[in-house]
């Protein structure tokens, strides 16, 4: 079956709108990868750092689980998702190529990737949080159950004033003994 000149006309506008797209997506895309990739290396490695310092704290395995899973974005993208990178900025590169749609969709994938593996791992985080915080008790409620210390019976002004006529009564009767 052939196409109708207006079936054709319609595959022609989306050819055009796409060509369109992907040279506004280049160019849109290259800046935006120049800058995110100051932010997003040393927050991913500040993280993964951090988790495992956690764990090695005793903070338990999840805290590497995490760890691992915002590290392992760094090893995919040099791995995976670079040589699309370099193709995507190599100079001389028509923006308006097939190439270039394919290229951006497969970046799109890939990137996914990270952000999945990004997501997960702050989940994880984020449920270890949860799951260590323990509400703290108000001072009030704290003070109130202090157990009683063993030890001598309270004393009364009444006794210490015995003890202390007694005390000097003795005194007394040692030094006269002395004098004797």
């Amino acid at each position: 079956m052939m196409p109708n000149s207006r079936t054709g006309r319609a595959e022609f506008d989306t050819c055009l709108v796409l060509c369109s797209a992907d040279r506004a997506a280049v160019r849109q895309w290259a800046p935006s990868y120049q800058r995110a990739t100051w932010m997003q290396a040393p927050l991913a490695l500040v993280s993964f750092v951090a988790g495992v310092a956690v764990w090695l704290m005793g903070g338990g395995g999840g805290w590497l689980v995490g760890a691992a899973l915002v590290g392992a974005v760094v090893p995919f993208t040099f791995v995976v998702l670079m040589p699309t990178n370099h193709r995507l900025l190599a100079t001389g590169r028509e923006s308006h190529s097939s190439d270039t749609g394919v290229l951006l969709n497969k970046w799109g994938k890939l990137h996914a990737v990270r952000t999945l593996l990004s997501l997960c791992a702050t989940g994880v985080y984020v449920w270890l949080v949860v799951l260590a915080w323990q509400p703290v008790e108000p001072e009030s409620r704290r003070l109130q159950a202090v157990p009683a210390v063993a030890g001598p019976p309270p004393v009364s002004t009444r006794s210490i004033r015995t003890s202390l006529r007694t005390c000097l009564r003795c005194r007394a009767i040692l030094y006269r003994e002395h004098d004797d």
